[in-house]
C-alpha cells in the first residue's frame, strides 16, 4: 500500500500467485480504479463524497414473521459493456498512467435480490422478481417483465399442490 498526500491517493497492490490487482483511490479526482493483470481491462467508477447516514428503524413483527436483511456486503459490481472512448477526463489522474493502453470500462453496483412476491396488480418498474439473479439499480434495469400470471392445467397426481 502507498500513500500519496500530497496528491491525495491511495494505491493497493494485490498479489496472489500468478494473480495481480492493482486498486488507485484518487481522493482529489473522485474515482476508484481497478486494474487485473489478467484481464487486461481497467475499471473505474465514482467514490462518494458523504458519509452515508443509517436510520435506525423500530418494526413490530407479528407472530411467525421472519425478517430478512440484506447486508451492503452482498454488493457487487457490474461493468458496462462499452468501454469508455474519452479518456480526458482523467488526465491529471494516476489512473489514467495505469489505464492509458488499455480498455477503461466503468463499474456499477448490483445487489442480490431477496426472495420476495411481486405485486401483480400494481405495474411498478422497481418491483422485485424472484427469478431474478441480482437486481441493478434504477437507470440500469433492462426492459419491464410482463405481470400477468397464467393458469396451468392440474391431474391428479400433481395434486397437492400449494401455489402461495
Amino acid at each position: 500500500m502507498e500513500i500519496d498526500p500530497r496528491n491525495k491517493i491511495e494505491t493497493f497492490r494485490m498479489e496472489n500467485g500468478t494473480d495481480n490487482a492493482v486498486e488507485i483511490h484518487d481522493f482529489k479526482h473522485g474515482f476508484t480504479g481497478i486494474y487485473f493483470a489478467g484481464l487486461e481491462k481497467c475499471f473505474i467508477k465514482t467514490q462518494r463524497k458523504e458519509i452515508p447516514t443509517v436510520e435506525e428503524t423500530e418494526l413490530e413483527l407479528e407472530e411467525g414473521e421472519i425478517t430478512t436483511t440484506i447486508y451492503e456486503q452482498s454488493m457487487f459490481w457490474v461493468a458496462s459493456e462499452n468501454p469508455i472512448e474519452d479518456k480526458d477526463f482523467l488526465k491529471s489522474s494516476r489512473i489514467l498512467e495505469l489505464c492509458h493502453n488499455k480498455s477503461l470500462h466503468w463499474i456499477f453496483p448490483a445487489f442480490p435480490s431477496a426472495p420476495e412476491f411481486q405485486d401483480f396488480d400494481d405495474d411498478e418498474d422497481d418491483a422485485l422478481v424472484a427469478e431474478q439473479k441480482f437486481v441493478l439499480p434504477k437507470g440500469q434495469r433492462g426492459e419491464k417483465r410482463s405481470g400477468k400470471r397464467q393458469s396451468r392445467s392440474l391431474t391428479e397426481e400433481d395434486l397437492p399442490v400449494n401455489d402461495y
